[in-house]
């Protein structure tokens, strides 16, 4: 299963900061690729906390966030993000173990 966020890429002082809305997680790293991951760390987290709290179902539709069986072939193809812009936005997708 899968979730695709829209994440927001800034520079931050001599940095960049990642975050999403949908989920209302952010993360920060010295490059973009650092950013990236400490955000995919922060996200697996969050993911995991609410699946442990059992609330997992009403986040997702209070934030409206949609659960794909595979992942959809318009995003495939997003468009990447460069450190010179100020400001990119791009899809994150983001695998979600299927709890039993």
């Amino acid at each position: 299963m899968y979730i695709i966020l829209n994440a927001c890429y800034q520079r931050d002082g001599n940095g960049f900061l990642v975050s999403s809305k949908e989920l209302d997680v952010a993360s920060s790293g010295q490059t973009i690729e650092e950013a990236n991951s400490n955000f995919r760390d922060a996200l697996v987290t969050y993911l995991n906390t609410i699946e442990e709290l059992g609330i997992r179902e009403e986040v997702f539709a209070k934030r409206r966030v949609k659960i794909y069986t595979s992942i959809p072939s318009s995003i495939r193809h997003s468009t990447p993000v460069s450190a010179e812009s100020p400001i990119c936005y791009g899809n994150v997708v983001q695998h979600i173990p299927a709890y039993c």
